[in-house]
């Protein structure tokens, strides 16, 4: 089969940063990425493994709601002048915030660069700036997510997490390695108190997988570190790092350790990105596109097809795909799509980064629960998500109101989610993306900075992460 061009695009070379034109392009059966730079010459990357999937993905996308505030003008061109600069079009739904830059691994799949020595930890008032600027662009800001390097060795962490509530912030979510967690029992149960929600980066139910992605064996920890998770009742999220020839087998059987599991509400997979300490040193031939990891998963579920995932409706299609399911009461799950439209459900997830329990999802979830009950001839399978429908209406609704936070928390662990994250590096890097990203990095001077052009560009020049322009 012949190349066929689908569009050209604005991306960066892999060597200098420059922005240069890029040719996507269909060719047996997959999607890929073109461009030349004359300083560094052509380089092709891999956009989406399934063409098909590729095309109906694409015609979903959403108007953006703009940015309400613009920090930044046009001099260099996108990416260059981030902060949101006139090119952005999506607001903030997500802020992502690095804290420190010390971390007690060295992975070589790290999408970050990592200090050991002259670690930089985020001062307080620093972080008290950078909430102003979240809920300068957002005053009903509910999110926020706290990286590094590790945030868990930050000394005042559990402080920082405090402020995050004091602000009005209620979805705080913490991604780690879980190793501080294991190490200090009175960190997991404060946590525990202020109800973090941990992030825990977990790549494989087998030691050789850990060696390749963490340069070391992990799983005896991991698996400990679950454990105390799950003793703890920490509302927790298992992130996997997904990579062909290493774990790409065990994606299947991840998702349904998940589902599975009472503690934990939801998946969250990324597919490989050659950024930070993973471009120079893994083995780009790792690279999987989300398309394969519906497939992965599908093939090892049965009750999960490829067309139960949709992408955000607050995001480029491109960048995030997601699978709700509703838990039934004898403990299996039914993905959302099964029983609400495209229409309901993009309704449902749109205006927040994930799934919120607003009024909006009590009259679409009311409106599937009348459906079914009209019905002629239900099925057995009506009958158990009806039953489910109205036992989840009845908790998050009841005629005594509930607290937004205690909604929020029945909502995530009636309905379980599956998100997979497609990030970009230097092969697939697309300028449109980046102006639709809604994922932010927010830096206490006011700027926004999108986190793919962050991880490709900013997170290089900044010192506190990195000693080298």
């Amino acid at each position: 089969m012949g190349m066929r061009q689908i569009k050209t695009t604005q991306s960066v070379c892999f060597e200098c940063g420059r922005a240069v034109p890029a040719l996507l392009f269909e060719s047996d059966g997959k999607v890929f990425m073109q461009k030349e730079c004359p300083l560094h010459g052509q380089r092709t990357g891999l956009v989406s493994g399934d063409a098909d999937w590729y095309h109906r993905t694409m015609s979903f996308a959403s108007p953006a709601t703009a940015p309400k505030e613009r920090m930044t003008t046009q001099v260099d061109g996108c990416p260059l002048d981030c902060g949101f600069c006139t090119a952005h079009q999506q607001r903030m739904y997500l802020p992502v915030v690095s804290i420190t830059s010390a971390c007690n691994l060295d992975c070589p799949v790290c999408y970050t660069l990592n200090r050991r020595q002259d670690s930089f930890f985020m001062a307080k008032d620093e972080f008290a700036r950078i909430l102003e600027v979240i809920h300068r662009h957002d005053p009903n800001m509910q999110i926020i997510n706290f990286t590094g390097g590790e945030p868990t060795l930050h000394p005042q962490f559990c402080e920082l997490v405090e402020m995050c509530r004091q602000a009005g912030i209620h979805r705080i979510t913490v991604s780690t390695n879980g190793l501080r967690l294991r190490e200090d029992p009175e960190l997991l149960s404060r946590l525990a108190e202020l109800e973090a929600r941990i992030v825990l980066s977990f790549n494989s139910f087998h030691e050789q997988p850990y060696r390749v992605s963490a340069g070391r064996n992990l799983l005896d920890e991991k698996l400990e570190i679950l454990r105390l998770l799950d003793e703890h009742k920490l509302t927790t999220t298992l992130l996997t790092v997904v990579m062909a020839g290493v774990n790409d087998t065990e994606i299947g059987e991840i998702v349904r350790y998940v589902l599975e599991s009472d503690f934990i509400v939801s998946s969250q997979i990324h597919t490989v990105t050659y950024t930070g300490q993973a471009r120079t040193v893994f083995d780009r031939s790792t690279r999987l596109t989300t398309p394969d990891i519906i497939a992965a998963i599908a093939a090892d579920n049965r009750e999960i097809a490829q067309e139960d995932f949709m992408p955000s409706p607050c995001a480029h299609p491109l960048c995030y795909s997601q699978c709700y399911l509703l838990k039934l009461d004898a403990g299996q799950t039914v993905p959302l799509r099964r029983f609400l439209s495209s229409e309901r459900m993009w309704h449902l997830l749109e205006g927040s980064f994930y799934m919120e329990p607003t009024l909006q999802t009590e009259e679409i979830l009311g409106d599937a629960v009348n459906e079914m009950w009209g019905r002629a001839d239900p099925t057995k399978l009506d009958h158990q998500v009806l039953a489910a429908l109205r036992r989840l209406l009845r908790a998050l609704y009841p005629s005594a109101p509930i607290s937004y936070q205690a909604r929020q928390k029945i909502a995530e662990h009636q309905i379980k989610t599956i998100y997979i994250s497609s990030h970009m590096d230097d092969e697939n890097f697309d300028l449109e993306r980046i102006a639709s990203c809604c994922v932010s990095v927010p830096a206490a001077d006011g700027r926004l900075i999108p986190t793919c052009a962050y991880n490709n560009i900013y997170r290089q020049r900044d010192t506190r992460f990195h000693t080298a322009h």
